[in-house]
């Protein structure tokens, strides 16, 4: 079992330059795997338009996609402009008639594809095709000057980015980025990290430090310490070494061998943090053999000033529920506000600015930067403007940029830092809660449900309800606590069942009635049953049934279907492999 444990670090005070330069060089190695990727992608797709039939069908799906995208933007506008519901249900049904033309043309395209790439010639042509990429990307790497640890995680990266049937994205240079080194053959145990070696070690921190008996502050005194790592090396392929003060805040847990250490620089406004993290891999701890086990209902609703993230139900009868504190809400909430001030700001600093550069003469590349701010949404290019070419613009428009930029500097790390204490609090909070189910129950049982699917907007061309509360959602993060709870009953050596969703809400407990609901009394807290008559907490119903089917799913055997690898979905679609990324040798 592999577990990561993160640890903060302060700005490098030993080869800072040097790993900037690796942390640019992997940028670049990452949007040149891209690119490669992207050329034989398009090689493959002119290969695949060879036949005429293919070609010609290819033609009329585009056709009918670009009238697809014509139909639901006019759906979208007449919605946005109060159209009558007559004449936007035409529209629906004229777009569902394309779609469903469309969706067969797509079917026919598909099947002569595949009959196209068994054809001899066609599959030596895409062989080839790959071998050429291949040797390509083994020349990127070799020419991107990025030492072996730092281009695997890259490598990695770009396969990861490529099993999405669209084009891989070339990334923006921002300065974020990260280094690492691959801790070859047999693992390192985590001891044998405070003795130097030849790729990352650390200063000896005493067993004092993680005492709780010995004060706070002496105990952080104690486990202060400095990280060296390998992060490149010189022509006589000796190390090149860079440190980062550090405090190893928790000890690695005993067994653990160390696999990957990868340092990361992050920017939150225009300050850098840098963060370490080491991938450990643990003994596998023993599955509880007991029969206590949870039924919990992940969602979100509003309780209060709180909202209501989880609700819980156990075999002895015990229930309870858990929710995300209104103080941590409101840091969330603070920071949507402040982005409000500053999004009317720049609405303000347009409208003046513009006004200003009209009314003065200005040098062609002036000019040329200026083109576009009236629709520009991004700050930085109103910074770029201020800060390149302040000595050249007019007074008024230099002074009413830089009046603008320092305040809006000032909200910009008040808003990061908001966002930032937020999702660490949030997380600190999944976690007690997970630990406290882990800890105190031998099983757990959750909703099997597809949370994209469940908050995907509705399509113009079809009538589906919206989703709920997207805000709250965003608040409560249900797949980030699921994922929470899920990872730490592994680590505690204890089962986490995922159970079919479908009833488990609507079905009530105690008579077994059910019925379809409606979007208003699925908003509602208690619902009536249609069957028996009682009033109850559909959180706490849901959490019920969640419950009563892992009890069943348990005194069956079933393996959890998390705790079984499985092949990825895109290696099963892709018949030719989708990912240039050069073999290590």
């Amino acid at each position: 079992m592999q577990i990561v444990y993160e640890y903060g670090l302060l700005p490098p005070s030993v080869g800072q330059d040097v790993v900037i330069q690796q942390i640019r060089a992997a940028h670049n190695y990452y949007n040149e795997l891209i690119a490669i990727e992207r050329a034989r992608r398009e090689a493959y797709q002119q290969t695949m338009l060879q036949v005429g039939d293919i070609a010609a069908l290819a033609a009329e799906v585009d056709v009918l996609d670009a009238q697809k995208e014509a139909g639901r933007a006019e759906i979208q506008a007449m919605k946005g402009s109060s159209g009558l519901p007559a004449d936007i249900k035409t529209k629906r049904k004229a777009l569902q008639a394309v779609i469903a033309v469309l969706k067969e043309k797509r079917a026919t395209l598909k099947e002569l594809k595949r009959e196209q790439r068994e054809n001899p010639q066609i599959k030596a042509q895409l062989v080839a095709q790959q071998e050429t990429a291949l040797e390509k990307g083994r020349a990127a790497r070799k020419a991107s000057g990025v030492y072996w640890g730092t281009y695997l995680c890259i490598e990695a990266a770009v396969q990861q980015a490529c099993k999405n049937p669209a084009p891989p994205e070339f990334h923006r240079w921002t300065g974020e980025g990260m280094v690492g080194v691959h801790i070859q053959g047999k693992d390192m145990p985590a001891l044998d990290v405070f003795h130097p070696n030849g790729t990352v070690w650390m200063r000896p921190v005493p067993d004092a430090a993680f005492d709780p008996t010995v004060p706070k502050g002496q105990r952080k005194k104690l486990s202060r310490t400095v990280l060296t790592m390998r992060v490149q090396s010189d022509d006589k392929r000796n190390p090149i070494w860079a440190e980062w003060p550090m405090i190893l805040h928790r000890p690695f847990p005993k067994g653990a061998d160390i696999k990957w250490v990868k340092v990361f620089c992050t920017k939150h406004a225009d300050w850098v943090r840098w963060t370490v993290q080491f991938t450990l891999g643990v003994p596998e701890v023993a599955v509880a053999t007991g029969t206590k086990m949870v039924g919990i209902d992940l969602g979100w609703r509003k309780q209060g000033m709180d909202l209501r993230a989880a609700y819980w139900h156990d075999t002895e009868g015990k229930s309870g529920e858990f929710r995300l504190p209104a103080s941590i809400q409101e840091r969330a909430e603070k920071a949507d506000e402040i982005r409000g001030y500053r999004d009317r700001d720049l609405d303000a600093l347009k409208v003046a600015l513009l006004a200003l550069l009209k009314a003065a003469p200005l040098p062609d590349e002036v000019k040329q930067c200026a083109v576009g701010l009236h629709a520009s949404k991004s700050f930085s290019r109103f910074v770029t403007l201020w800060k390149r070419y302040k000595a050249v613009l007019p007074p008024a428009a230099e002074d009413l940029l830089r009046v603008w930029y320092h305040r809006d500097r000032h909200l910009w790390q008040y808003e990061t830092g908001l966002r930032a204490s937020f999702i660490l609090d949030r997380r600190e909070q999944f976690r007690l809660f997970a630990l406290r189910l882990a800890k105190g129950y031998d099983a757990l049982a959750l909703e099997d449900f597809n949370l994209p699917r469940v908050i995907e907007k509705p399509k113009p061309e079809s009538e589906g309800e919206k989703p709920k509360a997207p805000h709250q959602r965003v608040l409560v993060a249900p797949g980030i606590l699921r994922s929470t709870i899920e990872s730490t009953a592994r680590r505690e050596g204890k089962l986490a069942h995922r159970v079919p969703c479908p009833g488990t809400t609507t079905k009530h407990f105690d008579c077994g009635f059910d019925e379809p609901w409606s979007p208003e009394e699925r908003k509602a807290l208690m619902h009536p049953c249609g069957g028996c008559g009682v009033v109850f907490d559909q959180d706490a119903n849901a959490a019920r049934n969640i419950l009563a089917l892992g009890v069943a799913l348990q005194s069956q055997g079933a393996v959890p279907t998390r705790s079984v690898a499985r092949k990825p979905k895109w290696a099963k679609r892709h018949k030719v492999a989708a990912v240039v990324v050069p073999v290590t040798p």
